[in-house]
C-alpha cells in the first residue's frame, strides 16, 4: 500500500512537471536549483544502533541538492515539482554512503512582490538506499515538509524548515530520516 502511494505521487509529479513545462508561458516557468544540509537525528540513531562497536562519524545528517521546475501562478504564488537528492558518506573505521531520492510537489507563498519572506509546504515520497551491509532501507510512505524563507527579488533565496521522510529500516523499524534543514536556492 505504501509503495503504491509513492508510485502514485511519482506519476503525479511527472504529469504536473510535464504540464507545467508544456502548457505554461515561458515567463511563468522557472528552473530552481539549490543546496544545503539536513540535520537528521533519526538517521544518526539508526547508524549508532547498527554499529554499536564503532564511533560513527558523518552520520548526523545529509547534504541536500535540489532541482525543480516552478510554475509562477502570480507574483506571490508558485507551484513546484522537483526532486531533492539527500547524500551522506560515513568515513573512518567504516566507509559507506546512503542516499535518498526525494521527489516532491510544493506550494510557495510570498508575502509581497519583490524581496519578501515566504512560506511553503510540500508532500514527498523518498526512495532511500545505502551501501551499508547492516542497513536495508525502504520507503515507508508519503512525507511532508514546511519551509520559511527570504527571497531577494526573483533569483536568490535562503530558507529553513523541517521535512519528514518516513523510511523502513531492515523491514522492522519505521524511522524519520528527515529533520531540520537550511538551504540556498537559485531561480532561473
Amino acid at each position: 500500500m505504501k509503495s503504491s502511494l509513492c508510485q502514485f505521487l511519482w506519476v503525479a509529479l511527472l504529469i504536473t512537471g510535464s504540464l507545467t513545462l508544456f502548457e505554461a508561458a515561458a515567463d511563468d516557468v522557472d528552473v530552481v536549483i539549490g543546496g544545503g544540509i539536513v540535520i537528521s537525528p533519526g538517521y544518526n540513531d539508526v547508524l549508532n544502533d547498527a554499529y554499536p562497536e564503532y564511533t560513527v562519524t558523518g552520520g548526523y545528517g545529509w547534504m541536500d541538492l535540489l532541482l525543480a521546475v516552478q510554475f509562477n501562478a502570480s507574483e506571490q504564488l508558485a507551484f513546484t515539482a522537483g526532486t531533492d537528492l539527500f547524500f551522506n558518506y560515513v568515513s573512518g573505521d567504516l566507509s559507506f554512503s546512503s542516499t535518498i531520492v526525494l521527489p516532491s510537489v510544493s506550494v510557495l507563498y510570498k508575502f509581497k512582490q519583490g524581496s519578501s519572506i515566504y512560506v511553503s509546504g510540500q508532500i514527498n515520497c523518498g526512495f532511500p538506499s545505502s551501501s551499508s551491509s547492516r542497513i536495508d532501507l525502504e520507503s515507508d510512505g508519503v512525507g511532508a515538509g514546511g519551509t520559511i524563507g527570504w527571497a531577494s527579488g526573483d533569483a536568490f533565496s535562503i530558507e529553513a524548515g523541517y521535512v519528514h521522510v518516513p523510511v523502513t529500516v531492515n523491514d522492522v523499524l519505521s524511522e524519520n530520516f528527515g529533520g531540520g534543514f537550511g538551504r540556498c536556492r537559485l531561480t532561473f
